[in-house]
């Protein structure tokens, strides 16, 4: 558990079936990572800060509360540079897509083969 500061940079809802019925779910994207927040409404817009307690759980980074540190003016504008170099790292450093490679194969549901001359 880490408590983690950042600027909301969006906010994604998406419904899912339960037993209870049809209900939403949210994250936030704060500093370039998306957050789980579950069934919780985070009450939060992109462009405000925001503070919560960071736990890397079954879907990645979650939190079960979410504290507006200051409101924002709306969605923040993407840092300016002129080097694509520091650019990409910053867009496709998370690592998702190799952790979801990594479960698909720990499942079995991928496999490797090893070719041999």
């Amino acid at each position: 558990m880490t408590m983690m500061t950042g600027i909301v940079e969006a906010i994604s809802t998406k419904d899912v079936n339960t037993k209870y019925g049809s209900k939403p779910t949210y994250s936030l994207k704060v500093n370039g990572t998306w957050v789980k927040c579950g069934f919780k409404n985070p009450n939060a817009g992109a462009g405000d800060e925001v503070e919560f307690d960071g736990n890397t759980g079954t879907y990645g980074l979650e939190t079960k509360e979410v504290n507006v540190l200051r409101k924002g003016a709306g969605t923040p504008a993407p840092a300016a540079t002129s080097n694509t170099a520091t650019a990409v790292p910053r867009t496709t450093g998370s690592g998702y897509a190799a952790k979801c490679f990594q479960s698909l194969l720990y499942m079995g549901i991928v496999q490797l083969f090893v070719r041999t001359h």
